[in-house]
């Protein structure tokens, strides 16, 4: 029996939005109104970490993207921002790239060499192909070795 929503179908996994309009018409005017990835993945240990995200901002003809790259203490990030039209089915800003190569599988994520930092990196996702025991079992067994730590602070109100 389908949920509240309907089934996830391939094009989910792209920039659009659904309604009874043509793609390029937004529910509401709101300048604020986007569809956004955000994707952060790093070492336990915080010795590394890879970060990037996309905006698609209909309502401002704007899209915007941000990777960056963090050891220890180091961080490199890269921002961009172009117009949306003439090319808003692109999910490229600048050196920045979302590619979706299998819907609902496979996603690369591209920081290309760059005037701005010189850094560049290539990250392809297999979420899709990560089944619900795996994901349990890995969650479970990280939860087990109490990696997680919680801080504590003593707050002074008044």
């Amino acid at each position: 029996m389908p949920g509240p929503i309907g089934v996830l179908l391939p094009s989910d996994e792209g920039f659009h939005h659904q309604i009874a309009d043509t793609f390029a018409t937004v529910l509401q005017s709101d300048p604020t109104w986007t569809e956004k990835v955000c994707l952060s993945v790093g070492r336990r240990d915080g010795a590394l970490q890879l970060g990037f995200g996309l905006g698609k901002y209909l309502n401002r003809n704007v899209m915007d993207a941000y990777a960056g790259i963090s050891r220890g203490v180091e961080q490199r990030t890269v921002r961009a921002s172009r117009q949306l039209w003439p090319g808003p089915e692109a999910t490229s800003v600048g050196p920045i790239h979302y590619e979706i190569v299998e819907p609902l599988r496979k996603i690369r994520l591209r920081l290309d060499e760059n005037d701005v930092q010189k850094i560049a990196v290539t990250l392809m996702m297999f979420a899709g192909r990560v089944g619900p025991l795996t994901l349990a079992f890995s969650l479970a067994a990280a939860a087990s070795k109490g990696d997680i730590t919680y801080a504590e602070e003593t707050v002074m109100v008044g």
